[in-house]
């Protein structure tokens, strides 16, 4: 009896604990929906910008992409075999890098052209655009930024061959008569042959038409993950000064970070969709905190949903259960303190 008496006077209780829960799911709610729906204010572009990354004019013949030297060409690919080898090794096989550079030419790269063999973190596209943005826009804050790309690379001939081009362009006039013939061959060949942003992928290239972040566990193995996220961080900071309000994009179900007139597809270059395609690395992990936070305001909604049930399925499900639990727990408690 007394237990009954009990129950009869703790109605409130209940109404108190089901309220309380119900608020919280209503409050974690209206964040979900604050941050889906919310976007970064958008950028006012330079002229230059717009012609070059949304309109996209042709990049000048003058800084058109070349064909990879033979010197790059082989470094990239013995640091691939390099790696080959140490990761087997724990395993106890041994082998010598030779071998293995034999095997990565001869039998995994045999059915693709040789100019798509290493891949681009920051698609070399963009860089070109960014270059010619800059030169044309005589913008010495962005000039620094694009240094900062050039230096996490660690290419020091890139780098010198940047001083030099930007020290005279920035005077006036065309610039490419600020430059001299030379001097743009010159930049030309350094940005063909950058080192520091390239990597070699056993598995069938997904690298994307020139404009998106292309980064797999290769790229992490054979760069050092350090050395990725760096220029990553800084190619999106160069997004962000250029206005181009970067993003999440999703090319064939994979999810890259790409920015305003990005687009891309995958290279059919030997293509077999038998073949697995390399999975892309988290693109969140690879920015700063900021960065990160910028990336997601500028994503659509759509895309926000894609990336969590692809690339976080568990995070996702188990935040669902959770609002599900509360949304029940609230239910209850309200219907027994209503009883």
């Amino acid at each position: 009896m007394p237990d009954d008496q009990d129950a009869q006077e703790n109605p409130g209780l209940y109404l108190l604990i089901g309220a309380t829960l119900l608020l919280m799911l209503i409050v974690a709610l209206f964040n979900i929906h604050r941050r889906f729906t919310r976007r970064a204010p958008s950028v006012v572009r330079d002229n230059h910008v717009d012609r070059m990354f949304i309109a996209r004019d042709d990049i000048p013949h003058s800084l058109r992409r070349g064909p990879f030297s033979a010197p790059v060409r082989r470094e990239v690919n013995e640091i691939a075999a390099r790696h080959q080898v140490d990761a087997l090794r724990p395993y106890g096989l041994h082998g010598t890098t030779a071998n293995a550079h034999n095997i990565l030419e001869n039998e995994i790269l045999s059915n693709r052209r040789p100019e798509f063999q290493v891949r681009h973190v920051l698609a070399d596209n963009f860089l070109r655009r960014s270059v010619v943005a800059a030169l044309r826009m005589r913008d010495d804050g962005l000039a620094a930024t694009i240094r900062e790309v050039f230096e996490s690379f660690g290419s020091a001939q890139l780098l010198n061959m940047w001083d030099t081009a930007w020290a005279q362009a920035r005077v006036g006039g065309n610039w490419f008569h600020a430059i001299g013939r030379n001097g743009v061959r010159d930049l030309r060949r350094a940005l063909n042959d950058v080192r520091g942003d390239l990597y070699l992928s056993e598995h069938q290239s997904n690298v994307a038409a020139g404009t998106n972040v292309d980064v797999t566990p290769d790229a992490l193995a054979l760069l050092g993950e350090p050395t990725v996220n760096r220029i990553v961080d800084r190619g999106v900071r160069l997004m962000h000064q250029l206005g181009l309000e970067p993003r999440l994009v999703q090319v064939q179900n994979e999810i890259m970070l790409g920015y305003s007139g990005s687009a891309g597809a995958f290279y059919q270059f030997g293509f077999d969709h038998r073949r697995t395609r390399d999975m892309q690395v988290d693109p969140l992990t690879l920015v700063s905190e900021d960065e990160a936070r910028q990336v997601w305001e500028n994503t659509p909604p759509r895309l926000r949903l894609a990336y969590a049930f692809r690339v976080r399925p568990l995070q996702t499900i188990a935040a669902l259960i959770l609002l599900f639990v509360l949304a029940a727990g609230a239910g209850l408690s309200i219907f027994r303190g209503l009883r």
